[in-house]
């Protein structure tokens, strides 16, 4: 809402894995990151209150891509106000069983997009 006027409809696909999956598969998508609405990354909040703003979104981004890890990408979101708490954050969310395969899609993209020295 933005006053009294609706800013957008939000409908079951953007929480529901097997509706997104429908939604991916009839456009042709085979991976989509998932991340929360930037109004909700809360950089003007004190750190503890936007560590647990994160919390609140990344344990809702992790509960939609379960279903289909391979097909989502959980993007975290942490509290850049305080670096401790942002690494801890982002190693709640990271499982060590994930770091091989997404850390080697990472340095693989970081390496395609830096230019070369």
């Amino acid at each position: 809402m933005i006053r009294s006027r609706e800013f957008r409809r939000i409908q079951a696909n953007s929480w529901d894995a097997e509706l997104r999956l429908a939604d991916m598969d009839a456009d042709g998508v085979d991976v989509q990151v998932v991340s929360p609405t930037p109004v909700f990354f809360s950089y003007s909040r004190p750190a503890g209150q936007g560590l647990k703003i994160a919390r609140i979104f990344n344990d809702l981004a992790l509960e939609i891509c379960a279903p289909a890890p391979d097909r989502f990408w959980p993007l975290c979101q942490v509290p850049l106000q305080d670096p401790d708490l942002a690494c801890a954050e982002l190693d709640r969310c990271w499982p060590p069983a994930t770091w091989a395969w997404r850390s080697a899609t990472t340095s693989a993209i970081a390496t395609w997009t830096t230019p070369a020295s």
